[in-house]
């Protein structure tokens, strides 16, 4: 896998990926991830930085442009494994316009990610600004809503893992499906599968 980021790695690169998760502002624009195809035919996991017009794409969308590329083992400037543990090899920095197509329907594979922000805005209309964070974390496992603070308070108690998805939360939540369905278990057991993969 790191064959092909290594050398793509140090140089500008013409490429056509896919955003496969809604852009973020940053302190100087914008970041989004995209799956960046290689001449191997492997597609590699990167993020690609930009200003904020990339606030605009949306999982699905297809990017071409240009890029100075760089492997993915810094965060600020220090080492780091924060990219590699969620399978981002590459980072770049767009140079030039950016060309997208969108999709004229959202392709099956992004609806989930359609869904999290959804679910995200309507935890946040719910509840309190202070709680919705929290709660976000909970739900879906996205630590973003939570101000550093707070999230160095989970880390020092020990207790960082209940804002991560993890076998708990899929325990909890095949068990209230199989409360749910009585004694019909193939029928919890049927609706179990799509739901943990969702």
């Amino acid at each position: 896998t790191l064959a092909p980021a290594r050398q793509m790695s140090g140089s500008a690169h013409t490429f056509t990926a896919v955003v496969t998760d809604w852009p973020a502002a940053t302190r100087y624009g914008a970041s989004v991830e995209i799956a960046l195809p290689t001449e191997n035919g492997t597609v590699l996991g990167a993020v690609l930085y930009g200003d904020e017009s990339l606030l605009t794409l949306r999982p699905g969308d297809t990017v071409r442009g240009s890029a100075a590329l760089e492997l993915a083992h810094t965060v600020g400037g220090e080492e780091s494994d924060t990219f590699y543990a969620r399978g981002i090899f590459l980072t770049g920095s767009l140079r030039g316009a950016l060309e997208v197509d969108s999709p004229e329907g959202v392709p099956v594979r992004y609806w989930p990610a359609f869904w999290a922000r959804h679910l995200k805005e309507q935890i946040a209309r719910s509840f309190p600004a202070d709680v919705a964070g929290l709660v976000s974390g909970l739900v879906t496992g996205d630590k973003s809503g939570l101000d550093d603070a707070t999230y160095t308070a989970f880390q020092r108690t020990g207790t960082a893992h209940v804002v991560a998805v993890s076998g708990l939360h899929v325990s909890i939540l095949c068990a209230l499906l199989l409360m749910l369905c009585g004694r019909r278990k193939n029928l919890a057991i049927f609706l179990c599968l799509p739901v943990m993969l969702l």
